[in-house]
Formats: C-alpha cells, sequence, structure tokens
C-alpha cells in the first residue's frame, strides 16, 4: 500500500505540471504570430493615440478655441467625477455606520449583510470614479504642459515613431 506522501507528490506534480505542458502545447507557430500581430496593433493604436494628442497640443499652442474648449471640458469632467465619487465614499461611510449600529442585534443579521455589501460597492464605485478623475485630470494637465514645450514634444514623437510620423498637413517637416 502507497503512503499519502506519495499521493499528495503526485499531485502537487500533476497541479504544476499540467498548465506548463498545455502552455508547451499550446506555443505554436499561429499562436506567436497571433501574439505578434496583437503587438502591432496595440503599437498602432498607441501611436494614433499620440498623434492624435499631437493635433490637439498643436491646436492648444496655436489658440484655437475649440482645443480649448476640449482641454477645459476634460479638466470640468474630472471635478465632476471626483465630486461624484466623494459622494459615494460619504454614501458609504454612511452604510458604515448604519451597520455598526446593528451588530448587536441578532434578528438583523439581513440587514446588516445588506448594509456591508452596499458600504462595500459605494466605496468601489467611489474609488474607481476617483483613480479615473485623476487619470483625466492628469491626461489635461500634461496637454497643456506639452502645448507649453511644442517644439520638445515634437522632438520626442519624431524620435519616437521616426521622421515621417507627423504628417506635412499636421507640422512641418523635418530633414
Amino acid at each position: 500500500m502507497l503512503d499519502t506522501g506519495f499521493w499528495l507528490g503526485i499531485a502537487v506534480a500533476a497541479l504544476i505540471g499540467m498548465p506548463f505542458s498545455i502552455m508547451a502545447n499550446l506555443w505554436t507557430e499561429p499562436v506567436r504570430g497571433y501574439l505578434a500581430k496583437q503587438r502591432t496593433i496595440r503599437l498602432n493604436s498607441q501611436k494614433d493615440k499620440e498623434l492624435a494628442d499631437h493635433a490637439l497640443v498643436r491646436a492648444l499652442s496655436e489658440g484655437h478655441p475649440l482645443a480649448v474648449l476640449t482641454v477645459q471640458g476634460e479638466r470640468n469632467w474630472a471635478v465632476r467625477v471626483l465630486v461624484q465619487g466623494v459622494f459615494c465614499m460619504v454614501i458609504s461611510a454612511a452604510f458604515v455606520s448604519f451597520a455598526v449600529s446593528f451588530v448587536n442585534a441578532p434578528a438583523e443579521r439581513a440587514l446588516l449583510l445588506f448594509t456591508g455589501i452596499s458600504a462595500i460597492l459605494c466605496g468601489a464605485v467611489g474609488l474607481s470614479a476617483a483613480i479615473s478623475s485623476h487619470g483625466a485630470a492628469t491626461h489635461a494637465d500634461n496637454l497643456v504642459l506639452k502645448a507649453t514645450k511644442l517644439k520638445e514634444y515634437e522632438d520626442e514623437i519624431y524620435a519616437k515613431w521616426g521622421a515621417d510620423a507627423i504628417m506635412m498637413g499636421a507640422s512641418p517637416a523635418r530633414p
């Protein structure tokens, strides 16, 4: 009769070995080609976003009213979302204080569970709103900073994406 140590060793080896064998069998040429294609798509998407930001930064540096309104709209959106996030966190704190008042009441277990779950959900929504608000405000600030240093920003784009990254209509050509 085999002891439990033997079977435990077999189980651990199976748990560790199975994922590696599955990955080794899946790592074929079509999978590698697909992942390389996805990387190219991701890089093209990143370049498109950066060139769209460049067009906005260029318009902002030239004082176009629509560009100014776009950046102001992004900043206003960030403030509104931050206020909504703080409101959700306040509601979460209210749920927590409401739940604390029922901790010693055994008949109110369902209400305690509901308020606890509501507090967690409201807190998570508030936190995610605050994080996305910070991201939008940082993006707007970065656009303004890039507009003040347009030449250096364009030099970075040329260094990163090549001399033909910015089209002739958007920016003067560089040698």
